[in-house]
């Protein structure tokens, strides 16, 4: 805080008056401001030692990574084995619980779940 004070015509007594009512004003701003810093370091203090809260996860807006990301080759290949395997008729009703009809049909978004399908069965 910057105080400007501009006397004219003013006594030594005057003066000593305005330089004590200075001091004393100083003194009362520094006894009111130490507090305010004191608590300010204590809680700043206190703070060091409290576990950092974070907000809870969002487990729909985080992304989860491929478990592996497979190409129309790979899963057209696992079918042909599936299909020797087991029969044209289980490798068509596969493809059914995933609404298609051949392999060029399917969604890439469900390569993975066909995969896991076919190893299962």
């Amino acid at each position: 805080m910057t105080v400007n004070l501009t006397l004219n015509d003013i006594s030594a007594k005057g003066a000593g008056e305005v330089l004590r009512l200075i001091q004393s004003i100083e003194t009362q701003l520094t006894a009111r401001a130490e507090p305010a810093k004191h608590e300010q370091q204590k809680t700043e203090a206190v703070e060091d030692f409290l576990p950092v809260k974070r907000p809870a996860a969002d487990t729909e807006s985080i992304k989860q990574p491929d478990e592996s990301k497979f190409t129309i080759e790979d899963v057209r290949s696992a079918f042909a084995k599936f299909a020797k395997a087991n029969g044209k008729d289980a490798a068509k009703n596969t493809l059914a619980r995933f609404g298609a009809n051949k392999v060029t049909e399917l969604k890439e978004s469900d390569y993975s779940a066909v995969m896991k399908a076919l190893e299962e069965e």
